[in-house]
Parts: structure tokens; C-alpha cells; sequence
């Protein structure tokens, strides 16, 4: 017979948006605590938690809403989830949406440090609750054998933003089942490909023509077909830019882009927008795993930013 969780959930201050949304009418969510993240005067952590005195953190189910996409804050969570550990609950969840050491995961010379790796450990580290390890629920991490450095004290759980995009596009497509899903290379195919059944498919990849090693389609038939690549993330976006390139060439309608993080470091999104130099997408879809980009991303042509709460809800 299961056991139904209730949790008390915690929050870092960028995720109080999706906390708030989370906690809304749901019955799991028994305690809604907000965490104070201040400083001292010389930059270090000066954190109260709240919730020893009133009975919501010592045998209770704890869950953390965690936002690593900031490199500067990623020590005050980890000082957090250290003392949570620490307390004697009865189990600690991690929502990790986006790992940003997670493109960097092994190496190809000696003296590359895998900062996976070294991320991985400072979950591993945690003390086991009466629950055992605590439970870090990653969506669609960047490589999946990112998974196997998680040991010890933590264990992931990997989620999929995948059904929100196959939702939005049942909802916002005229013939949802003439859409084709690419993918920029055969690694993301391979990743994403088997999730959509009920699509055709197309991969691009580089090809050499000449001197030039250039993107282009290599397999499947996007003519006359409204596209949508899908990756896990975005970074500078340069070869999805391409992909769509060699899609229009190739006679695609119209090119639209998914990625669950949009990480898009040096505001590099604004490439993307209308009058930039990367303009011509239809739709570029994200999602709200990096908050802060997404709030920046927020009604700005042609960004669609699908948040993970509701899926997040059915999974708890």
C-alpha cells in the first residue's frame, strides 16, 4: 500500500514565482516557506531558514525548488540543502530543473577537470535522511550519462519537458500531425526521436561542400512541411540558426525551434528577435528551467516560454 507524500516546500528566490504556482491548490504542498538569502557585508552567505520552531522541517518531507543557472548562488543552496540533510527529515527532493555543468562532462586531455562531475559530488555529499538519498529531479539533462555521477547521497530523477512541447503544439497547430520534428545533429535524434511517434523526422548535421564543413539536412523530407527543432538547450543558438537555414532551403514553410533551457549566455536571445541578425523563426520555444531568462524572455517576439509547473505537479 502507498503512502501519499506531503511536503514542506522551500524555495530559492528566484523559483518564488514557481513555488507560489506549485503551492497553488495543491494538497501535496502542506507548508509553503520562504527561505531569507542574505549577505554579509563581505559577499558570504548570511541564510536564516525558517520552520525548526513551528515543526515543518524534522520528520517531514522536505522539498527544494532549486535555480543553479546563477554560477554566483549555487554555494548558498548547497549550504541550504547541507542543513536540511542534516535535520532529520523524513526525505529531501530537489527540483534541479537545468545542471549548467552538465556540457561538461568528460574530458578529452588530462588536466580538463568534468565539472559534472564536481557538481554531482556536492550532492552525493549530503547526509542520508531517513529516507535515503535525496531525490534531484533534472529535466532533460544534457547527456544522459551525466546521470551515473549521482551516487551516494543523491539519486536523480529524469524528467522530460518533452509532453508540454507535443501539448503546445496539439493546442496551437492547425494539422498537429503535418508538424516535422528535427533535430541539429544525430545524438539529439537519437535523445528525442523515439518521443515523437506520431511525427516525421528530419536530422541535420554538418557536411563538408568543398573547403567548408556547412550545416545541412541529411536525412528526411521536410518539403512543403512546417518544422520544429528540438534540442535540450540553447547557448549562443548559431546551429539551430543554420538548421533552419538548410530546412528553408530544403523547402520547409515554416521554421519553428524547442529547447527546455534557454541559457543564452551574453543576451546572445536577442539575436533572435526580429530585427536581429538571427530573426525568422516563427516560434522560439523555452521553457522557465533558467527563471531568469524566461522572465526576460517573457512577451518578447518570437519567444513562447511553457513552464514546468503543472507538469512538475503531476509528477509529486
Amino acid at each position: 500500500m502507498s503512502h501519499q507524500k506531503f511536503y514542506s516546500l522551500f524555495y530559492y528566490e528566484t523559483m518564488e514565482s514557481f513555488a507560489l504556482s506549485l503551492a497553488t491548490e495543491n494538497d501535496k504542498i502542506r507548508h509553503l516557506q520562504t527561505i531569507e538569502w542574505n549577505k554579509f557585508p563581505d559577499g558570504t552567505p548570511n541564510i536564516s531558514i525558517p520552520g525548526f520552531s513551528n515543526g515543518t522541517i524534522e520528520d517531514n518531507h522536505i522539498l527544494f525548488l532549486a535555480d543553479f543557472s546563477i554560477y554566483n548562488n549555487i554555494l548558498d543552496q548547497l549550504s541550504v540543502l547541507m542543513v536540511f540533510a542534516e535535520s532529520f527529515v523524513s526525505s529531501l527532493t530537489i527540483l534541479l530543473p537545468f545542471v549548467p555543468t552538465a556540457t561538461m562532462e568528460r574530458v578529452s586531455k588530462e588536466g580538463e577537470v568534468a565539472t559534472a562531475n564536481t557538481m554531482a559530488w556536492q550532492f552525493n555529499s549530503l547526509p542520508l535522511s531517513p529516507g535515503g538519498p535525496a531525490k534531484v529531479c533534472i529535466y532533460d539533462l544534457h547527456t544522459l550519462q551525466n546521470r551515473f555521477y549521482f551516487k551516494g547521497g543523491s539519486l536523480p530523477k529524469m524528467l522530460t519537458a518533452i509532453p508540454l512541447l507535443k501539448a503546445y503544439i496539439a493546442d496551437n497547430y492547425i494539422v498537429p500531425s503535418n508538424v516535422v520534428i528535427a533535430f541539429p545533429d544525430e545524438g539529439a535524434c537519437k535523445r528525442f526521436g523515439k518521443m515523437f511517434p506520431e511525427h516525421e523526422l528530419v536530422i541535420c548535421g554538418k557536411k563538408r561542400k568543398g573547403d567548408e564543413r556547412i550545416v545541412a539536412v541529411i536525412e528526411g523530407d521536410c518539403e512543403g512541411k512546417q518544422v520544429i527543432i528540438v534540442d535540450d538547450l540553447v547557448q549562443s543558438g548559431g546551429t539551430l540558426y543554420s538548421c533552419k537555414v538548410a530546412l528553408g532551403e530544403q523547402g520547409a514553410t515554416g521554421v519553428d525551434a524547442f529547447c527546455t533551457h534557454a541559457v543564452f549566455p551574453n543576451e546572445s536571445w536577442k539575436r533572435f528577435l526580429p530585427n536581429g541578425d538571427r530573426s525568422g523563426f516563427g516560434r522560439f520555444i523555452v521553457t522557465d528551467s533558467c527563471p531568469g531568462r524566461a522572465a526576460e524572455l517573457q512577451h518578447q517576439e518570437p519567444f513562447v516560454v511553457l513552464s514546468l509547473v503543472d507538469h512538475f505537479r503531476q509528477y509529486l
